[in-house]
C-alpha cells in the first residue's frame, strides 16, 4: 500500500473461524460489534446510542498474508485512563465528538492518580482572583522553569473544569472545617482541598455511563502519522488476546502518565513506564527537564522493596505538617531549628523544600532518615493526609511496631519529563496532544487542568479535518517489531524480560539524590552496557500472546531505558541544585546560567542535548528569579 492511501473498507460481512476469535481477529458480524462481544470480557463499553463510541470496526489483513489487524475510526482517541485520561474524555464527549478511550491497565485503576489512596487538590477555581495566585505558586514551585503559556492555560481549564466541585457531586466529599470552608485552604487565592476516596474510578464510571468506548489493559506500542507529518492514531495491543488494534483518529491525546517506574523504588503505578515518552521521543519529539525527578520521603520500610515482606505495611506523607517525625540515627528532629524559626512563621509555604533542603544536609553527612512512628493519633485532623496511610498494626504479620522509628527509603513521586506543549497542549506533533505533564506536588491539579484543555482543543479541531490517512506497512513494521519479542529464540546469554526490566530500574540506584558527577556517570555506563550488551539478550520465556506479562514487560523495557538514559544524561548536564534536583558537587542554584530548560533528543539509539530559554511570558524572568529562594545545600538552614 502507499504512502498516504487509506485502509480499503470491505462492506460484506465476515465469518471469522473460532480460531481467528481467540486470537483476536473480531470482525463485525451480523451487526454486533467488536464492543458488544466483548463488552462482558474485556472492559470495552458498548456505545451509548452511538455518540461517543469510535464509529467503524472492522478487520483488516494485508496483502503479504501479515497480522490481522481491528482498524476502529473515531474523532478522538485518548491514551491513558488516569485524572489525565479521564477528563480530557469527559470534555471531547460533552463537545459532541466520537471517542475512544485506551488503558494500559484496569481503567478506571491504573497509572499515577488510580494508585492514590485520597490525596490533597489545589485548584483555582473557587479564587478570587482569576487563577493569578495559583498560576504564581505552580512557576514558583517548579523553581521558575515551566512554561508560563503552559502553566497559565491548565489554570484556567481548571478555573473552567471545576474539578472540585466535579469531585464532590461525584461522591467524593471534601474535608471541611466546621464553618463548612475547604480543610487545608491557604488561601483565597490557592484553595487547596482534602479529598478521600479514589476521583479516578469515580471518575471512570461517569465516563461508562456517558456511553464511553473504553477498552482497556490495551497497550500504546507508537503513533501513526500522514504523509504531511500530522498524528493519525495510535497502534494498540490488547494484553489480554494479543490482538493488533489501530485506533484511526483526527486528534490524538497522549495520558499515559510520568515515568516514574523508570526509578526504584516508586509508590506509582507500574504503567507509569514512559510509553508516551519514548514513543515521542523515538518520533523525532525532544524531551525537556528530564532530570527533575521529583521525589517525597514517604516510603517506610519495607513498602515498595523488592523483598518478600507485605507491601502493605505502612506509608507515611511526611510534609511541613510532620516534620517532627523526621529524624536521623541519633534521634534528633533536625528540622526543628528551621520549623521554629521566625523565617519559616513568615513564609510558611517555603517548608517543604526547606524540610528537603535539611534533610539533603543529613543525607550529605552519611545520615539515614527515620521516621518516628510513636502514638500516631488517627483522630489527628491530618489523618490520613499527611499521616499515615497503611498502619503497620493493621498488617500485624509484618513484625513492626509503633515502638521503634524505622528507617524510611528516598522514594520517586513522580516524573517532571515532559515534551514541549503549546497552550492548547498541543506538541510538535500536529493533531498530537500531551496530558502527561507532572510537576512537583501539583501533579493532580495538572493532570486534571492538561485533560480538560487537551481535550477542549481535540474536540475543536476533530470539526476541521477530515480523518487522516496512514501507511499500512509502517504499522506492520510496528508489529514486527512487538510480535518479534514473542517468535525471538533465546539467546545463549539470554536474559529474560522481567528480569531485563528490573535491572534497568535497579539502575536507577546511582541517581537518588542528592546526585553527583561519580553516580551519574556510574548510571550512564549502566545504561550503555544495558542498551548495548543486554537489551539484546532480552526474550520472553513463553511465546503466548494471551495473558503474557513478559511481553508486556519486553515491550515496556525499551521505554523505561530510554527514560533512564535520558534522566542520566540530562542530570550530567545541569550543573546547580534547583528544587526538585539536587547535586552535592554542585550545591547552589544558579540562575545566572541554569535558568533554562534542558532538551534531550534521541535518533538511532542515541541523545543529543542541549538547552533552551525558559518562556517567561507572563512574569518576566528577572522576577521570577527574586522569587526563588536562595538554595545552598552547603548553607546552615
Amino acid at each position: 500500500m502507499k504512502q498516504g492511501e487509506g485502509i480499503p473498507r470491505d462492506e460484506g460481512a465476515f465469518a471469522p473461524s473460532r480460531r481467528d476469535f481467540l486470537k483476536g481477529a473480531g470482525v463485525v458480524a451480523g451487526g454486533l460489534t467488536i464492543a458488544g462481544m466483548f463488552a462482558g470480557l474485556t472492559g470495552c463499553s458498548p456505545t451509548a446510542s452511538g455518540a461517543s463510541g469510535a464509529t467503524e470496526r472492522q478487520t483488516i489483513a494485508d496483502e503479504a498474508g501479515g497480522y490481522p489487524v481491528i482498524v476502529h475510526e473515531t474523532d478522538v482517541v485518548v491514551v491513558g485512563g488516569g485524572l489525565a485520561g479521564c477528563t480530557a474524555a469527559r470534555r471531547v464527549i460533552q463537545a459532541g465528538k466520537t471517542l475512544a478511550i485506551v488503558d494500559k491497565g484496569r481503567f478506571g485503576h491504573s497509572g499515577t492518580s488510580g494508585q492514590n489512596w485520597g490525596a490533597d487538590f489545589i485548584s483555582p477555581e473557587l479564587a478570587a482572583d482569576g487563577g493569578q495566585g495559583f498560576f504564581e505558586t505552580i512557576v514558583a514551585d517548579f523553581f521558575g522553569l515551566c512554561d508560563q503559556d503552559w502553566a497559565w492555560a491548565f489554570t484556567q481549564g481548571l478555573r473552567e473544569g471545576a474539578p472540585m466541585v466535579t469531585v464532590e457531586k461525584s461522591g467524593c466529599v471534601q474535608q471541611r472545617n466546621p464553618d463548612g470552608s475547604l480543610f487545608g485552604t491557604w488561601s483565597t487565592e490557592t484553595p487547596m482541598s482534602d479529598t478521600f476516596g479514589n476521583k479516578v474510578r469515580r471518575f471512570a464510571q461517569m465516563l461508562h455511563r456517558m456511553g464511553a468506548d473504553v477498552y482497556d489493559y490495551t497497550m500504546m506500542v507508537d503513533i501513526m502519522q500522514d504523509g504531511d507529518g500530522h498524528c493519525a492514531g495510535v497502534v494498540a495491543i490488547d494484553l489480554k488476546t494479543g490482538a493488533a488494534h489501530v485506533f484511526r483518529a483526527k486528534e490524538t491525546i497522549l495520558a499515559t502518565g510520568v515515568n516514574s517506574w523508570a526509578m526504584k523504588p516508586s509508590i506509582m503505578g507500574p504503567e507509569d513506564t514512559g510509553d508516551g515518552h519514548a514513543v515521542l521521543a523515538k518520533r523525532g519529539v525532544p524531551l525537556w527537564d528530564m532530570e527533575m525527578t521529583t521525589f517525597d520521603y514517604t516510603v517506610i520500610k519495607p513498602y515498595s522493596m523488592t523483598g518478600a515482606v507485605n507491601e502493605h505495611a505502612g506509608i507515611l506523607t511526611l510534609n511541613s505538617s510532620v516534620w517532627d517525625r523526621a529524624q536521623n540515627s541519633q534521634g534528633d528532629k533536625y528540622c526543628t531549628d528551621y520549623f521554629t524559626s521566625a523565617e519559616h512563621e513568615a513564609n510558611p509555604a517555603a517548608g517543604f523544600v526547606t524540610f528537603e533542603l535539611l534533610t539533603m544536609q543529613q543525607i550529605m553527612g552519611g545520615e539515614s532518615i527515620y521516621m518516628d512512628c510513636t502514638g500516631i493519633d488517627r483522630d489527628h485532623p491530618m489523618y490520613p493526609y499527611g499521616m499515615m496511610h497503611g498502619f503497620f498494626d493493621d498488617v500485624p504479620e509484618v513484625g513492626y511496631s509503633y515502638a521503634k522509628a524505622e528507617e524510611c527509603q528516598q522514594a520517586c513521586i513522580t516524573s517532571c519529563g515532559h515534551v514541549r506543549q503549546s497552550a492548547t497542549m498541543e506538541t510538535d506533533i500536529p493533531g498530537l496532544y500531551s496530558a502527561m505533564q507532572g510537576l512537583t506536588y501539583y501533579g493532580q491539579s495538572q493532570a486534571f487542568g492538561q485533560g480538560w484543555v487537551a481535550g477542549a482543543a481535540a474536540a475543536a479541531a476533530a470539526d476541521e479535518i477530515a480523518l487522516p490517512a496512514f501507511d499500512m506497512t509502517e504499522v506492520k513494521q510496528v508489529l514486527d517489531g512487538v510480535y518479534g519479542h514473542l517468535t525471538k529464540e533465546q539467546p545463549s546469554n539470554g536474559i529474560r524480560a522481567a528480569a531485563l526490566l528490573e535491572s534497568i530500574r535497579d539502575n536507577s540506584a546511582s541517581l537518588r539524590y542528592p546526585r553527583d558527577a561519580d553516580g551519574i556517570k556510574t548510571a550512564i555506563d549502566g545504561y550503555a552496557k544495558l542498551r548495548g550488551e543486554d537489551l539484546p539478550a532480552m526474550y520472553c520465556a513463553s511465546s503466548s500472546r494471551t495473558m503474557n506479562i513478559e511481553w508486556k514487560n519486553a515491550i515496556e523495557a525499551e521505554h523505561v531505558l530510554m527514560c533512564g538514559e535520558a534522566i542520566a544524561l540530562a542530570s550530567d548536564l545541569r550543573k546547580e541544585t534547583r528544587p526538585w534536583f539536587y547535586r552535592s558537587d554542585y550545591p547552589k542554584i544558579d540562575n545566572d546560567n541554569w535558568f533554562k530548560n534542558i532538551t534531550c533528543s534521541y535518533r538511532d539509539g542515541s541523545w543529543t542535548l542541549g538547552t533552551e530559554e525558559v518562556n517567561a511570558s507572563r512574569i518576566k524572568a528577572d522576577d521570577v528569579k527574586s522569587m526563588l529562594m536562595d538554595i545552598d545545600l552547603d548553607a546552615t538552614i
